[in-house]
């Protein structure tokens, strides 16, 4: 039996505590409940408007009510599906949370998903957004995912190379259709990881010693530096980074240079961006560094505003009961056109909003 919900808070359910109702909200345990779903005529009532609601991590709800249905992604499974003398193959259920796994991959010495330690959500959220963390992508260790039809029911399972991966971006995120219910990933054996440390930040935060450097010492190592950097949801409410960093071409770059010479950039590496126009190689900037210059950082409008630690980072501060998606959004735009006016560049949402722009979303 589908276990549906009525007239749900999805305060709990959301990382910027966002007081938000729905109609209906069900929970999705296994391939069957989504099947069941379809059969119903709750889903047929609602198929133009539902959200798939994972950690609810990377969303924000800009409305008091969701008029359509919620479907929350509570599909479990951890456990190896084989192994060769290299690697190990873990068979993940979307539901699960994304660090458990990441937990789970360290105490059994399999690597891979080290420098992803302490990213909040799951693992259906995790393939969806392509989250990446210092120099390491999800996409780089997927060797399939599976998914079921919301429009057909059609049971569909896509290899690494199929799943048309970006900047915080893949084929799920541009197909709403798919509901992602599980995972197979690819981890290294020891004696065979291959580890990345040639992030600024990370590289000038190792221990110097002598020592061999482990995966165990790389997770720490992250897990400090995000813990320093990023305020936990549980005591600042928000969803992390807010925006992505903007893709430019060398050309517009030259030309922000001749006004801001120090302008920092980077050529992106394995995020699946090959040219910003389809003409020229891209280059990024620094989203934070474009927020500070023009004098958002630490900016507060009522309950809402910018972390003082970090640039990126909005924050509900009234949480639950005082700060607004509205209030979020709107604040969030106004960084947007700050932007645009003095650089140019256009910000683009890293968070999913929802409300008044998109009907179908995943999060």
């Amino acid at each position: 039996m589908l276990a549906i919900e009525e007239n749900v808070s999805l305060l709990p359910y959301n990382t910027f505590q966002i007081p938000c109702n729905t109609r209906h909200l069900v929970r999705i345990r296994s391939q069957s409940d989504i099947h069941k779903l379809l059969a119903s005529n709750l889903f047929t009532q609602n198929i133009k408007t539902h959200l798939i609601l994972g950690g609810g991590s990377n969303i924000l709800l800009t409305t008091s009510h969701y008029p359509g249905l919620v479907l929350k992604n509570e599909i479990p499974g951890l456990h190896p599906l084989r192994s060769d003398h290299t690697h190990t193959y873990l068979s993940v259920g979307a539901g699960v949370e994304w660090n458990s796994l990441v937990a789970y991959s360290i105490a059994h010495n399999l690597g891979g998903i080290e420098n992803l330690s302490l990213i909040p959500g799951t693992v259906g959220g995790a393939t969806v957004q392509n989250i990446g963390a210092y120099g390491v992508e999800f996409k780089d260790v997927v060797e399939s995912v599976e998914g079921v039809s919301l429009e057909s029911g059609e049971v569909r399972r896509w290899s690494r190379d199929e799943g048309m991966w970006g900047y915080r971006d893949s084929r799920w995120k541009q197909d709403k259709t798919w509901f992602v219910t599980g995972v197979v990933i690819k981890l290294s054996k020891t004696g065979f990881h291959k580890l990345t440390t040639t992030y600024p930040s990370l590289h000038a935060s190792l221990p110097d010693t002598e020592a061999p450097l482990t995966i165990h010492t790389l997770c720490a190592t992250i897990t400090a530096l995000r813990t320093a950097a990023l305020p936990s949801p549980a005591d600042l409410p928000n969803a992390g980074s807010f925006f992505k960093n903007p893709s430019i071409t060398p050309t517009l770059l030259a030309h922000l240079k001749s006004k801001h010479p120090h302008i920092p950039h980077f050529t992106p590496r394995g995020d699946g961006e090959s040219s910003c126009d389809g003409s020229e190689a891209v280059v990024k900037i620094p989203a934070a560094w474009l927020i500070e210059q023009c004098g958002y950082r630490g900016k507060r409008v009522g309950d809402v505003g910018l972390y003082e630690g970090h640039a990126l980072v909005l924050v509900n501060f009234g949480g639950g009961v005082g700060g607004t998606g509205e209030g979020v959004w709107r604040l969030a735009r106004g960084i947007r056109e700050g932007v645009w006016e003095r650089f140019g560049v256009v910000l683009q949402e890293e968070v999913v909003v929802v409300g008044g722009r998109e009907a179908d979303v995943w999060v």
